[in-house]
């Protein structure tokens, strides 16, 4: 009898979106979209083109063409199930469109996110809606009277730029279609401080620490620290696509990342310099004084000239040297590692839960078998109409040298899933592990 190591963690499923990095009206629907869904904030965005934007000019890219920056993305973040804001994008990656559990399909129209329904409670085909969470931490918690201010947030509507920047660095609803109810759900469970977006209330939001829609899609989810520190405000053009397309990626490998419109440094002035006057601090327990600084990175869109014209308004020129450093590349995620002696950026991994498993290997005629129980979110509702509503991923530990069964497989991510490797669903094998997504709870 054999008996197999093994770790199984609960994570929210990782969609990936495949969008024009021009199209700011897809862009902006995906970030309202990732919103609604518990983990939206960890779902990439891939740029799909043929000819690279202007505002990712040569300076940043070494002669790849817009296919394989794509794939170095897709290859970067190994998405479990895709979304294409038009058609096509997918058949140009080559991505496989298998079909899932039931005979569902593992790449998706966004617009079917926004198709009229006939069930009461907001659904979603891929992931799982927040509105149940919404729900339960309103059970929980917030339905009682509370003797600390909660300090929760809603921006209103304001200009177009200004909204699409909102959406990009806190979160915001669909202002039509099925899951537009979510922002009144929002509302009646946490009766946040509603806000104009404006630069003050910028400030009023960073330096008081409210929580905000895009906060709420990361409930119950614990990153892993991996090494990536250091505290990084991000300042982008409201109206360049390819610039919140790379803020929104950006917090996938950069946990402390600030977010902040270029037309509101001015005004922010006395809030950035005290910001990072009192981030300038010796590293604690260094015994060399090593200090920390901030890094303020900007758009790729915006000219180094621009940049450091707006940095000098802001009065960041006049804070003590060393204390804070520009930034005007953008980490390429889209490269494979070429060698071990530059340190390669990392994407988030994110879990739930995890549980150690002492798995028997049983024979049932030419097949092995294991079984286990499966995890699940804790408020999520025992069924639902979509598909990979959260995903396990099972990693098997090897003891030796002496084992005859393959416990890790070349990825397949891209490619056609397992689909007779367990009943009832397919498997994917990546970097993680073998990816199994969940449709009910309490499975096995």
């Amino acid at each position: 009898m054999t008996t197999l190591s093994a770790t199984l963690r609960l994570r929210p499923t990782r969609i990936g979106f495949l969008v024009s990095p021009t199209d700011m009206e897809s862009i902006r629907r995906i970030m309202q979209l990732s919103t609604c869904l518990w983990g939206g904030i960890y779902n990439p965005i891939i740029p799909v083109c043929s000819t690279i934007p202007d505002a990712w000019n040569t300076r940043h890219f070494r002669d790849p063409s817009g296919l394989q920056i794509a794939k170095g993305y897709l290859d970067f973040f190994e998405p479990d199930v895709f979304v294409e804001a038009k058609s096509g994008l997918a058949d140009q990656l080559g991505l496989a469109n298998a079909k899932l559990d039931f005979g569902r399909e593992r790449v998706l129209p966004l617009d079917v996110f926004f198709a009229p329904y006939n069930d009461h409670v907001p659904g979603v085909p891929f992931g799982l809606g927040i509105f149940n969470l919404y729900k339960d931490l309103y059970e929980r918690e917030f339905k009682f009277v509370a003797r600390h201010e909660h300090r929760i947030a809603l921006f209103d509507s304001g200009s177009p730029e200004d909204d699409a920047f909102i959406e990009a660095a806190f979160g915001g609803f669909p202002k039509s279609g099925p899951l537009e109810v979510l922002s009144q759900s929002y509302a009646d469970a946490f009766d946040p401080e509603k806000l104009a977006p404006i630069a003050g209330n910028w400030v009023k939001v960073v330096k008081e620490r409210f929580r905000f829609p895009l906060h709420f899609t990361t409930h119950g989810i614990s990153r892993d620290p991996d090494g990536q520190s250091d505290l990084r405000f991000f300042v982008v053009d409201p109206v360049s696509a390819p610039d919140l397309l790379d803020l929104w990626n950006i917090r996938q490998f950069y946990p402390h990342i600030f977010p902040v419109n270029v037309r509101w440094m001015k005004e922010c002035r006395d809030f950035l310099t005290e910001f990072i006057k009192a981030n300038y601090r010796p590293i604690p327990g260094n015994p060399y004084g090593t200090m920390i600084d901030t890094t303020v990175q900007f758009g790729r869109s915006i000219p180094e000239e621009d940049a450091r014209a707006v940095a000098e308004e802001a009065g960041l020129t006049e804070l003590p040297p060393g204390a804070w450093g520009f930034n005007f590349g953008y980490d390429p995620i889209w490269r494979a590692a070429r060698d071990d002696f530059v340190r390669q950026p990392c994407r988030a991994r994110v879990s739930v839960k995890s549980i150690d498993l002492a798995l028997t290997v049983s024979r049932e005629g030419d097949e092995h078998v294991v079984r286990f129980p499966a995890l699940s979110p804790d408020f999520a509702s025992p069924y639902g109409n979509s598909s990979a509503r959260w995903v396990n991923v099972l990693k098997f530990r090897r003891y030796g040298t002496g084992e005859t069964l393959a416990l890790t497989l070349p990825s397949n991510f891209t490619g056609k899933p397992l689909s007779r490797w367990r009943f009832g669903g397919f498997t994917i094998v990546s970097r993680e592990g073998f990816v199994l997504p969940q449709e009910f709870n309490n499975n096995s």
